[in-house]
């Protein structure tokens, strides 16, 4: 059995991207600097050990193969990543030829739509892969996850010595040295030189090693493990997230669940624990206070679609939205005790909400949101949600089409968690 059947490429966090307007208050620049806080080394796109092994195993052959290209290139790192991405590709078209109904792999779409009649009719690897730029595959994925557990050298693109380890395991599954000299080929001219029928390309995936019963896979996972979470060490956050999941039997709650879960437990008895708890209760406090803000703008953005005209802030006086404003004062004060704190300041450098005054009615909030919102898409060069139309007035910016009922259900950011998790248990670790 391949074990590409337990392998998928990571999905894109759509709430990363920059060019939506999904963002309009900028809360994911503080929630990623808390996601790091609550588990570093860990991001959104690391979601399955496989990626640490293939990511080594190209790059390996890369460093290995390709030593004069590389000290001769005018920027080094330039060159591996184009020489990987050609990697990927080629790896991509073995998962495609078996897992032609395994939906969630960057690029799925554009593999699968090259096979014709169970033909892979291109014959290159410089194909189109995915829409945006190449460094969204699992090297720029991966990428500083794979620092943190020290495969990677810091700032290059450069394995450590654990990382030509783990890429010599990937090596040593394929038995044989004709899953080298295809791949050296491939990435030396860009051309598939091998069969290209789904089922010797199936064939080929399987005798190149990916065999989850293989002695080597469970080097392999061990040798992960011990980086992801290592034993004995007090201080690594990865370890201390595991076994507070664990032994308190939340593994099987969504994360927003578990990090509420911490949040109320107040300070831990435990001094290694403690900071976790509180890590969490700032996570809850910024969510909160994201909700509560947004949906005070939603309440301005409805009342401005159903107008069909510019308006003021004033006009919200005339709406029911007590309870609106309740709630932002509310998490507004919540949110401020972690904002001044010694602990959290360096996360919460730059927070635009901390000069704003509690107890505020709706239009004096709103003024003041709206006038965070505008620098705050001008700094990021985001769609707006509003822009003045003079006057004190503002408008709905084109790109916001219809009332706020018809979005999707608010979801929290992701803080890692639920990667961590699944990561853990492809490792074996028991959680």
């Amino acid at each position: 059995m391949p074990f590409f059947k337990n392998v998928a490429f990571s999905l894109l966090d759509r709430l990363e991207l920059d060019s939506v307007n999904e963002d309009p208050l900028g809360f994911f620049t503080y929630a990623t600097r808390l996601a790091e806080e609550w588990l570093p080394g860990i991001t959104t796109r690391t979601r399955r050990i496989r990626y640490y092994t293939i990511i080594c195993g190209g790059l390996l052959l890369i460093e290995d193969e390709f030593k004069d290209l590389l000290r001769s290139a005018v920027n080094r790192d330039e060159e591996t990543a184009r020489l990987f991405m050609r990697w990927e590709r080629l790896w991509a078209i073995w998962n495609g030829s078996v897992e032609e109904s395994k939906a969630g792999m960057i690029g799925k779409n554009m593999v699968s739509d090259l096979f014709k009649d169970d033909y892979f009719v291109c014959g290159s690897v410089n194909y189109k892969f995915i829409q945006r730029q190449p460094d969204l595959g699992a090297l720029g994925s991966y990428r500083s996850s794979m620092e943190a557990l020290g495969l990677l050298k810091n700032d290059c693109l450069q394995l450590t010595p654990d990382g030509r380890t783990l890429g010599q395991l990937f090596w040593s599954q394929a038995k044989n040295n004709r899953a080298r000299n295809h791949s050296l080929r491939a990435l030396k001219n860009g051309k598939i030189s091998f069969p290209r029928s789904r089922d010797r390309l199936a064939e080929y995936a399987a005798k190149f090693g990916l065999d989850v019963l293989g002695q080597e896979i469970k080097e392999e996972k061990s040798f992960i493990k011990d980086r992801l979470i290592p034993k004995g060490n007090a201080t690594s956050r990865r370890s201390l997230v595991v076994e507070y999941v664990r032994n308190r039997g939340w593994s099987g709650y969504d994360e927003y669940s578990i990090l509420s879960k911490a949040a109320k437990r107040g300070s831990s008895a435990n001094k290694k624990t403690v900071f976790l708890e509180r890590c969490a209760a700032t996570i809850v406090a910024l969510e909160e206070f994201r909700t509560a803000t947004l949906a005070l703008l939603n309440a301005f953005r409805d009342h401005l679609f159903l107008s069909g005209h510019a308006d003021t802030p004033k006009a919200l006086s005339k709406k029911n939205i007590r309870k609106i404003v309740k709630n932002v004062n509310l998490t507004h004060r919540a949110i401020l005790r972690f904002v001044r704190s010694a602990e959290f300041q360096e996360v919460f450098r730059g927070f635009p909400m901390v000069e704003c005054r509690t107890g505020q009615d709706e239009v004096e909030w709103l003024r003041e949101l709206l006038k965070i919102h505008k620098k705050e898409m001008a700094r990021r060069r985001t769609p707006k949600w509003f822009y003045p139309a003079g006057g004190g007035k503002w408008a709905l910016d084109s790109s916001i089409v219809g009332s706020s009922s018809r979005d999707e259900e608010l979801a929290p950011y992701s803080y890692r968690t639920n990667n961590l998790l699944n990561m853990a248990r492809e490792v074996g670790c028991r959680v």
